[in-house]
């Protein structure tokens, strides 16, 4: 049974007020702004406060007037509901449950029979301005990114949410830390689709003849922005028969092997995986990824690569 504390921090701050018709007149990266609903004061200008996400999650406050409290003393006062009336209406806003599990690598963190998973509540669009949207920026991520591959900010959990889809099925996700909190990445639960899932899939052309192949997300994208169109990541440093299946139309496969044993052992595979393709391998410096590197930077080392191949 959830406590009084914890549906206070995992409630979603805005689908709980548009449920108690409080109107939000200003959004901050942390925190709503409402006139506020004290019944004895007359706002007239916005001065209520309420934090959204982090550990204050749900903690109101007006500096005018001094009304204040947590999310469940809120729904108490504007419904005039008995304490567990309040903490029934608060649960339905949740949505926060611990149904993830956590993990430090992006990992093979699937398995099993394909299924069509819940993505978690509390999602919001990625704004520019946000702690999300300054963490994308510094890695050279925009806009037209967060469109194309889906890119949300999971604001309660302070990470980039980024989802994992194959024929418009959601089939698994990663949240990706953005405050350098611990565990650097979270996944769900219900991990039954590692045999299919490789994040970008769904955006893949297949009557293009080549794809390129990287291990995480970001270097994914990276990839992409470098030119090569087809960029996904497998998300480990391994392949299922599935997936192998799922990329044997292509005629050339790209692999972006990253500068440590798994990245050389993925290589290796990789050439067993699609015996009879040709294989490309772009081999990276020692301890770095696509992500470490500009478009430009990896156009080039794309191109030294061809010219070692002959």
């Amino acid at each position: 049974m959830l406590s009084w504390k914890t549906i206070n921090k995992r409630v979603d701050v805005v689908d709980l007020l548009k449920r108690l018709e409080i109107e939000i007149t200003e959004r901050g990266d942390d925190f709503v702004v409402a006139l506020c609903p004290n019944k004895l004061h007359d706002d007239q200008t916005p001065s209520w406060k309420m934090a959204d996400g982090g550990e204050k999650n749900g903690l109101h406050y007006c500096f005018p007037c001094g009304f204040g409290g947590d999310a469940v003393k809120l729904i108490q006062y504007v419904k005039d509901f008995s304490i567990n009336e309040a903490l029934d209406f608060a649960k339905a806003s949740c949505g926060r449950t611990s149904n993830f599990s956590i993990g430090d690598a992006d990992g093979d963190m699937f398995g099993g029979e394909q299924s069509e998973i819940i993505e978690p509540k509390g999602l919001r669009k990625i704004r520019t301005d946000s702690n999300c949207g300054i963490y994308l920026k510094e890695r050279s991520f925009g806009k037209q990114e967060i469109k194309r591959f889906g890119l949300m900010d999971w604001k309660w959990q302070r990470r980039v949410w980024i989802p994992i889809t194959k024929n418009g099925k959601l089939l698994s996700w990663i949240a990706r830390s953005y405050t350098g909190q611990k565990p650097k990445v979270m996944t769900p639960t219900d991990d039954r689709n590692h045999s299919w899932a490789m994040f970008g899939f769904d955006l893949l052309d297949f009557t293009e003849k080549e794809i390129s192949l990287s291990e995480g997300w970001a270097s994914a994208i990276r990839v992409y922005q470098a030119g090569f169109v087809n960029s996904i990541a497998t998300c480990g440093s391994n392949l299922t028969e599935e997936q192998i299946f799922d990329l044997l139309s292509f005629e050339k496969i790209v692999v972006w092997q990253e500068g440590d044993l798994a990245g050389r052992i993925f290589s290796k595979k990789a050439r067993q995986w699609f015996a009879g393709k040709q294989i490309e391998i772009v081999e990276l410096p020692e301890k770095t990824d696509p992500e470490n590197f500009t478009t430009n930077q990896l156009k080039k080392l794309y191109l030294n690569r061809r010219k070692k191949n002959g």
